[in-house]
């Protein structure tokens, strides 16, 4: 998944089912030296497109995503999505190149119920920070 190697960028990983859990031993590389990858987990951005939504999607507090551009490049777009009830925990990142480049795109929504204490970053060491969309009905 991830495109380590130079002029790469990283790949897609798509987590998806009626009920959705990244455990604690999950680790989803999707990093790339040219730019970032997609990540789905749980759904598309907004709950739109043609992937299945979640009812629910949980991200345990040591599993991990990494949409990030390692040299040259965006960060990637990573999406926690549930129709129902997100519950974020653990780490994500989408940062920039550290030679140039923007960060990225992540989205942590539960179209009704949103529990955030996880940790994002979408900075950019050579470019503009990226963003960080929070959409519950509720908001813990």
């Amino acid at each position: 998944m991830s495109g380590r190697a130079a002029g790469e960028r990283g790949g897609e990983a798509r987590v998806l089912g009626h009920n959705v859990m990244l455990d604690n031993a999950a680790v989803i590389d999707a990093a790339g030296s040219a730019g970032g990858g997609t990540v789905l987990v749980g759904g598309n951005w907004q709950g739109q497109g043609p992937e299945r939504n979640a009812d629910q999607t949980i991200m345990r507090g040591k599993a991990s995503i990494d949409a990030s551009a390692t040299d040259m490049g965006d960060g990637g777009t990573v999406v926690l999505w549930a129709d129902d009830r997100t519950q974020f925990h653990g780490s994500i990142l989408a940062t920039g190149g550290r030679t140039g480049g923007d960060g990225g795109k992540v989205e942590t929504s539960g179209k009704r119920v949103l529990r955030a204490f996880g940790d994002v970053q979408v900075g950019a060491k050579a470019g503009r920070g990226g963003q960080w969309l929070l959409d519950p009905h509720d908001l813990t």
